[in-house]
């Protein structure tokens, strides 16, 4: 396991992050328009995305008061420590595409809905994915497992699919609302990771 030092270190930045995209997010937000649909799902989603947040604070907590490496739900490997670093890239590599698409939105709703004067955005990441904030989040849930080593973050593989749904369910309203222009758009970037041309079997 990486030196307990370290792991305040990361986690303490980690925090400073999440910290500062909540108040960028909280600065810069706008009312939405229309009813949100299906709101049972919207509420799962939101559930499942708190309990990652609790989680998160729980552990960075747990880590700071010098109780952490004698938990029962902390696993422990002959290789620790590569693990624990690919959680960091895992972390670290999440924050890309949620500043980059935080920064190419410019205004975020307040709430799962459609914005005042909203248009499809194809610049920046939207460029090459269609739910950066999604992706982020899948990333960062798969990042901390490997990072603080805690079982209780498998939990969070219920997060997955309950990402997919929720962003399947945006696109439906999105759909609706452009909907040749955003089902060209759909059809040529990809919804988690870059889609990349396939290949031509004759050449």
């Amino acid at each position: 396991m990486l030196a307990l030092l370290f792991m305040r270190i990361f986690t303490g930045i980690i925090l400073a992050c999440f910290v500062s995209g909540v108040i960028y997010a909280v600065g810069h937000r706008s009312g939405g328009r229309g009813p949100i649909a299906d709101k049972a799902k919207a509420l799962i989603f939101g559930i499942i995305a708190l309990v990652f947040i609790v989680l998160i604070i729980a552990h960075a907590i747990l880590l700071f008061i010098k109780v952490y490496p004698d938990l029962s739900f902390i696993f422990s490997t002959s290789f620790d420590m590569p693990i624990q670093i690919i959680g960091l890239i895992l972390i670290c590599s999440s924050m890309v595409p949620a500043v980059w698409g935080c920064l190419s939105l410019g205004k975020l709703t307040a709430d799962i809905r459609l914005a005042e004067e909203h248009r499809v955005v194809k610049t920046g990441v939207y460029r090459w994915i269609r739910h950066p904030m999604y992706a982020a989040l899948i990333f960062w849930c798969a990042g901390s497992l490997l990072f603080f080593k805690s079982l209780l973050f498998l939990i969070l593989f219920a997060l997955i699919p309950a990402a997919y749904v929720e962003a399947r369910r945006q696109e439906k309203l999105l759909i609706e609302a452009f909907g040749e222009e955003y089902e060209r758009y759909r059809d040529v970037v990809g919804m988690f990771f870059p889609k990349f041309p396939k290949r031509d079997s004759n050449t």
